[in-house]
């Protein structure tokens, strides 16, 4: 049974999105045309909701992507091919304030969909761990309240266009 989830449903019209991709962190995903780069360091590029109507995503405010090679030295939890392989065996796992909703096929890696409700009530932020080539991609969504239908299905659509580029090499958004 998952627990706080609501059901994804298609629309019928399709998203007015764009690519953008970071070839230098291996990753293109579909976001609204005015959605900003707030900051790309290191591994970790923070996207964030443009001021059009049309740049809303259900409540989510915020995309960061981390691609981190040795979790370990950076305190990020979910790091090692152990971890990734026990949270992938359970369902509806419940650790603290992190619930496993599901195990997803993301551009044909393995991933696991996590909810962070470690922010309160009025805070939503779903995890998507993937691990590719000994690497961890951690793609966050951080919105203003809870996990609802439309955060559902935004994070669906993006989540099933995103894509790894290789080789991974320089920034850019196209």
């Amino acid at each position: 049974v998952k627990l706080n989830q609501p059901t994804a449903t298609s629309t019928s019209s399709q998203p007015n999105y764009s690519d953008w991709t970071l070839f230098r962190n291996g990753y293109s995903l579909p976001l609204p045309p005015d959605w900003k780069n707030t900051s790309d360091t290191g591994g970790t590029a923070v996207l964030e909701v443009g001021d059009s109507p049309e740049s809303t995503i259900g409540s989510i405010q915020q995309i960061s992507i981390t691609v981190i090679s040795d979790a370990k030295s950076t305190g990020q939890r979910f790091t090692t091919q152990k971890e990734f392989d026990d949270w992938s065996k359970v369902e509806g796992e419940v650790q603290g304030s992190i619930q496993k909703l599901d195990n997803l096929m993301i551009d044909n890696e393995k991933a696991i969909e996590l909810l962070d409700e470690s922010g309160g009530e009025n805070e939503l932020m779903v995890i998507t761990w993937i691990r590719k080539d000994n690497r961890n991609f951690y793609i966050n969504f951080k919105g203003n309240q809870k996990y609802e239908t439309d955060d559902a299905v935004a994070i669906d659509y993006i989540l099933s266009n995103f894509k790894f580029t290789s080789p991974p090499i320089t920034g850019s958004k196209k």
